[in-house]
């Protein structure tokens, strides 16, 4: 049968039952593709369960939804409690649409957990977590009780309010479980409370440096604007990984200072969505994007919270000149090339 009538059939006739007292298993994407019917043209992709473990009643496909995607009609299937909101509204192919589906494509693995021991970081080895396969073991756990982030293999992106872990170790555990501490010798101040703290010894190869945005990506964002993107940020207090979006981006001063600041909150949709804002404790916890091929991208460290978490954007323009014009620099930063995507 025709794809877009099938679709017609399901909303007209209703969706089949999902059998009775099963926990599922993690979604997949079992079929995508393009057509026209009725003179539309359309994209889809269809999701479904793997039937091991448990009865299939016919159907693993258990709810639909149609929306319309950069004049495209868009048909997909998706588990029940995976909403609407994690179906890209982005044409395919664009930045936009790749960091949508990046991060919500990993956020809908219903059998795993957003917990974690931050006093322990696992996150490169760690597969229980929603995010895996996406590696952290670049998320340190520092002697003052703070999180830690690298930013490069001799260097942390630190937060001056709290003294930017100078004198201060971190622990790490690198791809194969290995710890590795790193030793805090020097912090440079580069812009309000964005810090960067020298280390007297490099990262082995081992431990996953994340890449950065250049400051140049909203080039190619659809309507040049990262807000409303997904993104998951790494809260120590509660020790889980919070699906969230960015619901902020603006060059504005604060208590802490002028510069590009960030914030990000809980999604409120899907299993690892529903988290709490930032408090006491939860300075230096890192927030990420997810690049193809679960490379992890940088975006701040948090600085504080007003019902989310709030940081300094290290691609943001202001942020990033002072960074380049710092004796620190932008050398050895894993900029992430976007030469492969249109300018918008």
């Amino acid at each position: 049968m025709n794809i877009f009538l099938a679709f017609i059939s399901l909303l007209s006739f209703g969706t089949p039952l999902q059998p009775a007292n099963v926990v599922y298993p993690n979604p997949v994407i079992v079929s995508t593709g393009s057509g026209s019917a009725s003179g539309l043209n359309y994209v889809y992709t269809n999701w479904a369960w793997a039937t091991s473990g448990f009865t299939n009643t016919g159907s693993s496909v258990v709810n639909s939804n149609y929306t319309s995607v950069s004049g495209y009609t868009t048909i997909v299937s998706y588990p029940v409690g995976i909403s609407n909101s994690f179906v890209s509204s982005y044409a395919p192919g664009t930045l936009s649409n790749d960091l949508f589906t990046n991060v919500t494509a990993l956020a809908t693995n219903i059998s795993r957990t957003w917990s974690y021991n931050p006093n322990s970081p696992n996150l490169g080895t760690n597969q229980s977590v929603w995010t895996w396969p996406v590696n952290l073991s670049c998320l340190g756990y520092a002697s003052d009780g703070f999180q830690s982030v690298l930013i490069a293999r001799n260097e942390l992106l630190v937060c001056g309010h709290y003294g930017g872990e100078s004198g201060k170790t971190v622990l790490f555990f690198d791809t194969n479980g290995v710890s590795w501490t790193a030793v805090v010798t020097n912090v440079l101040g580069i812009i309000a409370d964005m810090e960067i703290a020298q280390l007297s010894n490099s990262a082995p190869a081992a431990i996953v440096i994340p890449y950065v945005l250049p400051p140049n990506y909203t080039n190619y964002l659809a309507g040049h604007s990262i807000v409303g993107l997904p993104c998951f940020w790494c809260q120590k207090n509660s020790g889980i990984l919070q699906y969230s979006k960015i619901s902020s981006l603006v060059d504005n001063s604060t208590s802490y200072g002028y510069g590009t600041w960030m914030t990000v909150f809980h999604a409120g949709t899907g299993p690892f969505g529903n988290g709490s804002g930032a408090t006491g404790g939860d300075s230096g916890s890192p927030a990420f994007m997810i690049w193809t091929n679960n490379v992890p991208i940088l975006l701040f460290a948090t600085t504080f919270g007003m019902g989310g978490a709030d940081g300094m954007f290290i691609s943001g323009q202001t942020n990033w000149s002072s960074l380049a014009s710092s004796p620190v620099g932008t050398n050895g930063l894993n900029i992430l090339s976007l030469s492969g995507y249109s300018v918008l």
